[in-house]
């Protein structure tokens, strides 16, 4: 018969089994429902690279800028997405990368409770905020390639810690961490992301070394050897990325997103944190400003009685609040940054409340056994529900046809208009790419800041926005079909009416959709030709 002291070990380990099986649940159910706007050209661009068997160099899908350079910055990611999709369908897609963030989420609990925790996993604040982060970075989760950056920084954090820790850099990081780069930046554009921390980190390093200090075997203060072998490793990563089919075209091409900001107030995902004031993510963003307001009372308070709090915070490395004071500001200004904020902040804030509070309160292993069976169930049934509730999708193009043009792009193709020149709604352009890549259309989803004509492509599409100038865009840019989604309610919360003052203006209400209807029947040169539930198409006369 096992001892007490075993079962309550297993209850402990099957308990954290159990979150981390509904965290999964969590993130399939976030995954399946929706179709990610970028997903259709993905695969497209990656059918293209397959069978071509090379990285694609030449634009012939937009209208205004074919026939120019372009560079894949996520060739790589493109290929995997379409042999996977070409093996196992839409269900293995979404698994891996519902797997990718469980993988993200395990490594940043292991990393917090071994170091930042005392190697204890008895804190509730911490459990809470894995969650509460998990939950709040779903808009930002799902089929994106955007997550292999998210991956990439925790591991990177971890590594830079480590050495940190240490006080050592080993060869093999000297190898491995730019082979890491490479693939980085063979995957996702984000890879600048990870060597702006990497140099930064240097950097924050160098200064520490040279600052005058008592005694050079500080925790923070790491030798000489070590800067300088992470400096070697740094200026391999840069090279490494420099070795990509694209070269220093990648960065020039990276470069075109500091040209023109617009795409930061036309697209969604990179709109400012105001645009989710009722949502988890400001439920994180609120606990972080009390970490923040916590740490600076404890500076500055006279009481000095609290030892353990003291002692942890001389033994503190900056570096994690540094970083995560940037990241919190990038999150702010952008809502597609916030996973990243909160996957670097979360082992920080959660040390600090686990050491200020003095929080072990969760203690699994001493409930009585009723207590046990009661959580242990509603965590299964919640993740049942979560499984039975799933959208699960097979064929992607057909299961959402709620949202994208399922039906009018068929009408179009079989239409005398299949060969005109046409513009689609913004977030519909990767699906025609990928469903009808030998159509031509304005713009989608890849080239938002690529400039043409003085102004980048979303400012071009942002004039559809404005009544007056529909026609007149229309006649400019030489378009003959417009395909536009069916107009949508607008719903605006309290607190966007309270703080923001929306919704008190008739314009609040008016969309893409409402402004281009209207615009349409006002204008004797353009009909209505097609409708159905998700689109309309309009054709000129």
């Amino acid at each position: 018969m096992p001892s007490k002291s075993v079962k309550r070990v297993l209850f402990s380990r099957w308990l954290i089994v159990l979150l981390f099986i509904f965290s999964l649940a969590l993130v399939l159910h976030n995954s399946f429902s929706y179709l990610d706007p970028d997903f259709g050209w993905h695969y497209a661009v990656g059918r293209e690279i397959w069978q071509n068997h090379a990285v694609p160099h030449l634009e012939h899908h937009l209208l205004p800028v074919a026939g120019q350079s372009w560079v894949d910055h996520e060739w790589l990611s493109n290929v995997l997405i379409y042999l996977t999709y070409n093996w196992g369908g839409y269900l293995l897609v979404s698994f891996l990368f519902a797997l990718l963030t469980i993988l993200i989420w395990y490594l940043l609990a292991q990393e917090t409770i071994k170091h930042w925790l005392d190697n204890k996993t008895n804190s509730v604040v911490f459990w809470l905020l894995l969650l509460i982060s998990l939950k709040a970075s779903l808009p930002n989760l799902g089929v994106r390639v955007q997550e292999i950056t998210v991956f990439f920084v925790v591991l990177l954090n971890i590594w830079l810690a480590q050495s940190v820790r240490q006080r050592k850099w080993p060869t093999w990081k000297i190898i491995v961490v730019p082979l890491l780069f490479w693939l980085w930046a063979s995957l996702h554009g984000g890879f600048l992301i990870g060597l702006a921390i990497f140099t930064a980190w240097f950097f924050f390093r160098l200064i520490l070394y040279w600052l005058p200090h008592k005694s050079n075997k500080g925790i923070n203060i790491l030798p000489k050897s070590v800067i300088i072998r992470s400096g070697l490793t740094l200026v391999l990563s840069w090279i490494a990325t420099c070795l990509t089919p694209y070269g220093l075209g990648l960065y020039q091409f990276l470069g075109d997103y500091g040209t023109s900001r617009a795409y930061l107030w036309c697209i969604v995902e990179w709109l400012p944190m105001t645009e989710a004031l009722c949502s988890w993510r400001m439920v994180y963003f609120i606990i972080f400003g009390l970490a923040l307001a916590l740490l600076i009372f404890h500076c500055c308070s006279h009481d000095k009685h609290d030892r353990e709090m003291v002692l942890w915070l001389k033994q503190q490395d900056w570096w994690t609040l540094i970083l995560s004071l940037i990241l919190w500001i990038a999150a702010w200004r952008s809502l597609r940054h916030f996973p990243l904020f909160a996957v670097v902040s979360l082992p920080w804030m959660a040390g600090f409340f686990y050491h200020s509070w003095h929080d072990n309160l969760f203690q699994p292993d001493t409930w009585p056994n009723y207590l046990k069976w009661f959580v242990a169930v509603i965590v299964i049934l919640t993740s049942l529900l979560l499984i039975i509730d799933t959208h699960w999708s097979v064929h992607p193009e057909k299961d959402y046809c709620h949202t994208y043009p399922c039906v009018a792009m068929s009408y179009l193709r079989q239409s005398p208009y299949a060969s005109w020149p046409t513009i689609v709604e913004y977030g519909w352009g990767g699906y025609f790419y990928w469903l009808w890549p030998e159509k031509p259309i304005f713009i989608d989803g890849r080239l938002p800041q690529y400039m043409w004509r003085g102004q980048s492509l979303i400012e071009h599409y942002g004039r559809f926005f404005k009544e007056t100038e529909v026609n007149k865009t229309l006649d400019d840019y030489g378009l003959d079909v417009i395909v536009i989604p069916q107009p949508r309610p607008v719903h605006y919360n309290w607190a966007e009416t309270l703080f923001l003052g929306r919704g008190l203006a008739e314009e609040d209400y008016y969309t893409l959709s409402d402004i281009v209807r209207w615009a349409m029947l006002k204008s004797p040169d353009w009909r209505l030709v097609h409708a159905d539930i998700t689109a309309m198409i309009y054709v000129r006369q």
